[in-house]
């Protein structure tokens, strides 16, 4: 009985770490494309947004902080590059905006679901993962986004 347990304890985890691995995989594969949406900022935001709460989201699922952070750094290491892209391509729209249209902008994606959850999930995931510079260099600038630096 107790080697049957073991086995599908095992199996649990492996099935786990696979679905966290296609996760992975599927969030790179989205930012990526994200990237090359230089002329559709709103887009590239939304898949910015839905990929940082998802990967947030994922991370708070694991009971063993170790393995979050072994998640999240793979998540980091994959994806550090698009984010950094579409974070530039972000700032460099909105500073072409005159102020009126910025807070017209603001306003309007602060709205939208993936907004609303992002800015749920913070302070939970910065409460449990609170040493990862990289997310924290992420949301401030996306604080300076939203809110005006």
């Amino acid at each position: 009985m107790k080697t049957y347990l073991l086995c599908l304890a095992v199996f649990i985890s492996s099935c786990a770490t696979l679905q966290k691995g296609s996760r992975l995989s599927e969030h790179k594969k989205q930012l990526s494309a994200a990237t090359k949406l230089v002329e559709n900022p709103n887009q590239q935001i939304d898949i910015l947004m839905s990929s940082l709460t998802q990967m947030m989201s994922e991370s708070l699922d694991f009971l063993d902080p170790q393995q979050g952070l072994k998640f999240i750094n793979k998540y980091k290491s994959q994806n550090e590059k698009s984010i950094e892209t579409i974070l530039s391509n972000l700032e460099g729209w909105m500073g072409a905006m005159s102020p009126a249209e910025k807070m017209t902008t603001v306003l309007s994606l602060v709205k939208e679901e993936n907004v609303k959850e992002f800015i749920a999930l913070v302070p939970k995931f910065e409460k449990k993962y609170k040493q990862i510079q990289f997310f924290s260099n992420i949301s401030n600038r996306l604080k300076g986004f939203f809110f005006g630096s």
